[in-house]
């Protein structure tokens, strides 16, 4: 466990710095900005603990583990729905 805890920690990292990056260069909102960010690198820390947790606390953590689990589906899913969305329409304008 410990061996997949580590190399979580590193990907879902670069993963997240990087898709939080460039969230940060679109035209949306601070407050909807600093949500996105603050879900995702929740959600993930949540996602990895709630292993360690379900395993040496109590099973009663599998319940975090699958909210976490789909919280950061989701995150994920709108960061990079939102950034294409972005890209897309800004090259869009660029043409007209």
């Amino acid at each position: 466990m410990a061996k997949l805890s580590n190399f979580h920690f590193f990907s879902m990292a670069v993963m997240l710095v990087t898709l939080n990056h460039l969230i940060l260069f679109t035209a949306l909102g601070n407050i909807w900005k600093l949500l996105l960010i603050v879900s995702s690198f929740l959600s993930a820390l949540g996602d990895i603990a709630g292993g360690w947790l379900i395993r040496y606390v109590s099973p009663d953590f599998a319940y975090l583990k699958i909210a976490s689990v789909l919280a950061l589906q989701a995150s994920l899913a709108v960061l990079m729905i939102m950034i294409v969305w972005f890209l897309y329409s800004a090259q869009r304008n660029n043409y007209k």
